[in-house]
């Protein structure tokens, strides 16, 4: 069984294979973060935030929103929130872990920013 909670965790797995088979793509993680959805519902993105200065403005609002939470804090308490700032659930299921995969798209951004 999948867990939405460990979305990025599985992107991150699968998106340097997919990276180097889309050398052709203008912004292959936005893609691939885009097109993320389960049982029919969007998954860590929402349209909103379709380019990489995007993305990264409101990955450092929502991770200095999320710091300012005790890590055990449950998603639901700020989900309202991070909707406002074009994010869907998959960060995980804690203030913690959303902040940790925040973290490791932020850098993931930084990579692909200096690589295209």
């Amino acid at each position: 069984s999948s867990s939405i909670g460990n979305g990025l965790d599985f992107t991150t797995r699968i998106l340097t294979s997919r990276l180097s088979e889309c050398s052709h793509c203008e912004n292959p993680l936005l893609d691939y973060l885009l097109s993320l959805n389960h049982q029919g519902e969007n998954l860590m993105i929402k349209d909103t935030l379709n380019t990489i200065p995007k993305l990264q403005k409101a990955l450092k609002i929502a991770e200095a929103y999320v710091s300012a939470h005790h890590k055990d804090t449950p998603y639901q308490n700020f989900e309202n929130r991070l909707r406002e700032w074009g994010f869907d659930k998959g960060w995980g299921n804690t203030a913690g872990r959303v902040k940790e995969t925040m973290k490791m798209l932020s850098e993931d951004c930084q990579t692909l920013e200096a690589r295209f």
